[in-house]
């Protein structure tokens, strides 16, 4: 198996309608300017952040359709997302368009996480101060979209069975 083959396989997919704890390692970087390391380092120690992906307009076919079709690059989008606004963050809200989907990523305070004891093996992890909630829209007139309604070759086999 080769080594992209790997890394596919071990990735996070996010699934749509669903909340999910996401283990963040402790980053190790420099903070400050020209590698001052006087200055506290806010990365530092493991991180878990709740992570909800949700549809606009409530679950449907053609949205859970949809989201099937695009969600390896979703899930990248959402890890990405989550994992760089501990480096910068980002304006709230924050909204990215793919060629059949507008997914729009909102965060809010995270309070119950605070009262959590998270732990990877012996090790403590910090809730994030956010949770993300990522609604995800069907763009209309998408060409990868899928209607509610059964096609016409459906329709007009389903005519000649009866």
């Amino acid at each position: 198996m080769s080594e992209s083959k790997k890394t596919s396989i071990s990735k996070l997919l996010f699934e749509l309608d669903n909340t999910t704890l996401v283990f963040l390692p402790s980053a190790n970087i420099q903070v400050g300017d020209h590698g001052d390391k006087s200055k506290s380092n806010p990365l530092a120690g493991h991180r878990v952040a709740q992570v909800t992906v949700e549809p606009e307009a409530g679950t449907n076919i053609k949205a859970t359709t949809a989201f099937f079709l695009v969600q390896h690059e979703i899930s990248d989008l959402i890890t990405r997302i989550v994992c760089a606004h501990h480096l910068r963050p980002l304006p709230n809200p924050v909204a990215f368009e793919g060629s059949t989907y507008l997914i729009v990523a909102n965060r809010k305070p995270w309070a119950y996480g605070k009262s959590l004891d998270f732990r990877w093996g012996d090790e403590h992890a910090l809730p994030c101060e956010d949770k993300w909630t990522f609604t995800f829209s069907v763009k209309s007139g998408s060409q990868a979209s899928v209607t509610d309604q059964p096609s016409s070759a459906n329709q007009e086999r389903r005519k000649s069975s009866l």
